[in-house]
């Protein structure tokens, strides 16, 4: 059996495998129980694949030291990141934001329709070309 690694995002060692419903398909999920980071969109057949998938790392990020998450006061006016919403429903926590020069855009929300964000964090690099 795969051994699951922590969360590339927040370091966290708790990380939850579920079996979710996705657009009338039923397969696996890996999620940070302390960040809520998940792979959202997606489902996996079996728990190993959503174990492997989620250990999938890109050789850069793999030799990166971990970035820190930023209070907002630091946060780029432009750009895409990752931002962390206070929320009780972890898959709520983090959302990818998109700052643009009039629009503030967190998941598939307008900013001002959220509740404000706290910290950021910039994205990591995607997967290399071996994936």
């Amino acid at each position: 059996m795969t051994e699951i690694k922590s969360c590339p995002f927040c370091g966290g060692e708790f990380i939850s495998i579920r079996m979710v419903r996705l657009n009338r398909r039923s397969g696996y999920r890996a999620s940070c129980n302390g960040c809520g980071i998940t792979q959202r969109g997606i489902v996996h057949p079996s728990i190993e694949a959503a174990k492997e998938a989620w250990n999938r790392r890109s050789e850069t990020e793999q030799q990166a030291e971990p970035v820190a998450w930023q209070t907002m006061e630091t946060c780029p006016e432009e750009g895409e990141f990752l931002v962390y919403i206070p929320s009780e429903r972890p898959e709520k926590r983090m959302q990818v934001a998109q700052w643009r020069k009039n629009v503030k855009i967190i998941g598939h929300i307008f900013h001002f329709d959220s509740r404000p964000p706290t910290h950021w964090h910039p994205l990591p690099a995607g997967p290399g070309a071996e994936i």
